[in-house]
């Protein structure tokens, strides 16, 4: 697939998706099924009953995974049951429209060391927010040498269309609103979101700088 069809079928068919609940358990490995089943049963509903939006195709080890795009439901307020059950709702919350509610979330998914967040994360590299971006890049600061940045590397690898797809919404939003920050980025391959991106890309170390304005 050329990264021109995959594009396309992004805009077209992919983030226009109908999708229901009961759909989001596909956002994870079939090994988590069970346990995302009963993690989505949990999540507290709004009250218009919004439904999830849009369905991004994924591989991760060669199983297709379906991420939804965006979720709507209340922030939850009780934990969850068990420890992966608490890392599945925070990358589902990781899709939240809120983009505070992203971050917190991405950050505690993160943290569990769980290989099938990484579709989540790298997702996130795709959106406007560089505050995301940073909590990914303080993350895989600390385990670019070891086998976590190997499994993100191993994702790109397997979603090369994917990768560039995202890196090319990336590009777009340092363009609309980072490139006149300063010149610390006002080069593109120095944006956070990029510069992970690349690095998943080329199997390389990303070099380090500090963003942070």
């Amino acid at each position: 697939m050329t990264d021109r069809s995959y594009a396309g079928l992004v805009r077209s068919s992919i983030l226009h998706l109908p999708t229901t609940y009961s759909a989001l358990a596909e956002a994870f490995p079939v090994v988590r099924r069970s346990d995302a089943a009963g993690v989505v049963e949990n999540l507290p509903s709004r009250a218009d009953n919004l439904p999830p939006r849009g369905r991004i195709l994924v591989l991760v080890s060669a199983e297709q995974i379906l991420l939804p795009y965006r979720i709507y439901n209340e922030p939850p307020t009780q934990p969850e049951e068990t420890a992966i059950r608490e890392t599945i709702r925070a990358c589902l919350y990781s899709r939240h429209h809120n983009g505070f509610e992203r971050e917190r979330a991405i950050a505690t998914a993160l943290a569990s060391g769980e290989s099938f967040v990484v579709p989540f994360a790298v997702e996130l590299l795709g959106g406007y927010p560089i505050e995301i971006h940073w909590k990914i890049e303080e993350y895989l600061d600390l385990f670019w040498g070891g086998a976590q940045a190997n499994v993100f590397r191993s994702f790109a690898q397997d979603n090369p269309e994917y990768i560039l797809f995202t890196r090319q919404r990336a590009v777009s939003y340092w363009n609309a609103y980072y490139r006149h920050w300063g010149p610390r980025i006002a080069d593109p391959r120095a944006f956070p979101a990029i510069r992970m991106l690349d690095a998943m890309s080329a199997n390389a170390n990303p070099p380090r700088a500090d963003q942070k304005q």
